[in-house]
């Protein structure tokens, strides 16, 4: 996320000190530009994403975007039980975070200049995927107990297939780049996969979760960088 956010940073300032005096052209049809997302604000989402959009005609457009995140963070052992050093030993855990979706929609631009409001509609498909290894702790000259592995534990990991209407404005800061920040509201279809448990002993356990599904609207929000590389 921080990577995506400084590069973009810089695509600005090189841009701008580049470009930032050349006049203003409008969409027209064959216009593309190439897309970087840095966040969507609703919480089960993706966190960033590279994509491509084109001009159908001066206020017709076509985009899509494929998104991703991955994180890992450790879970160290005395702070995860709430233990000292003194008396304990232990080894860290953690967990990992990985997601992966695409999104595809059509804008309507009302083509009224530098800041061009637009509305339009989509579809994405998202998938989330979860790991936890438990940190282990045992007393000084004990043996430390095998990690607990949770796999897909609901309900961090899932399935989404969405639908959503779109708007939006456009900023142009000049013809090659400029800012869209739009806000989506989402019809939802979410699916749960089973969550795997291993003990270390041998003895693993899963628990369905297929049955938690749901049609839910939900909404979101998100800030986009376009780079236009044919006017």
């Amino acid at each position: 996320m921080k990577k995506t956010i400084l590069f973009g940073l810089a695509l600005i300032i090189m841009l701008s000190g580049a470009w930032g005096q050349s006049n203003y052209v409008p969409p027209k049809a064959g216009d593309q530009a190439i897309l970087f997302d840095f966040d969507n604000f609703d919480l089960d989402a993706f966190r960033g994403g590279l994509g491509y959009k084109r001009y159908l005609n001066k206020n017709t457009a076509i985009r899509g975007v494929l998104s991703f995140y991955s994180n890992k963070e450790k879970k160290t052992w005395n702070q995860y039980y709430g233990l000292t050093d003194d008396g304990y030993k232990g080894e860290d855990g953690y967990d990992k975070t990985s997601t992966f979706g695409l999104e595809v929609a059509v804008e309507r631009h009302l083509n009224k200049g530098k800041v061009d409001p637009f509305f339009g509609a989509g579809g994405g498909f998202a998938m989330k995927r979860y790991k936890l290894e438990t940190p282990v702790y045992a007393l000084e000259g004990g043996t430390l107990p095998d990690a607990t592995i949770y796999k897909n534990k609901y309900p961090y990991a899932s399935t989404r297939i969405s639908l959503f209407g779109l708007f939006g404005l456009e900023y142009a800061i000049n013809s090659m780049l400029s800012f869209a920040a739009e806000y989506q509201l989402l019809f939802a279809f979410t699916s749960y996969p089973d969550e795997e448990i291993e003990y270390g002993s041998g003895e693993d356990e899963t628990i369905e979760n297929g049955s938690h599904r749901f049609f839910g609207i939900t909404s979101g929000g998100g800030l986009t960088l376009l780079i236009y590389f044919n006017r």
